[in-house]
């Protein structure tokens, strides 16, 4: 289960008790979200491709080290699905 916090502020007061996290980035031609987990707690955000509270969250995992999630995929499948794009 993950604990989803509203504003992103709010997460990286709780994330930066977290030496790990992931995140990932969907892109949908008009808006991006973006999924920021750090132990049982997550942020998820859709913003503007130019809106600065995005390029700060981007900021934030790259400068604490996250781990970029590029798909998800079934236990079951993994190993006969094709490569997720």
């Amino acid at each position: 289960m993950v604990e989803i916090v509203e504003r992103f502020q709010d997460f990286i007061e709780i994330a930066d008790h977290h030496r790990m996290g992931v995140y990932q980035v969907i892109e949908d031609g008009k808006s991006v979200e973006i999924r920021i987990r750090a132990g049982r707690y997550g942020y998820i955000g859709s913003y503007e491709p130019e809106n600065p509270e995005l390029q700060a969250a981007l900021k934030y995992c790259e400068i604490k080290g996250f781990i970029k999630i590029r798909g998800i995929i079934r236990d079951e499948a993994f190993f006969t699905t094709p490569t997720v794009d």
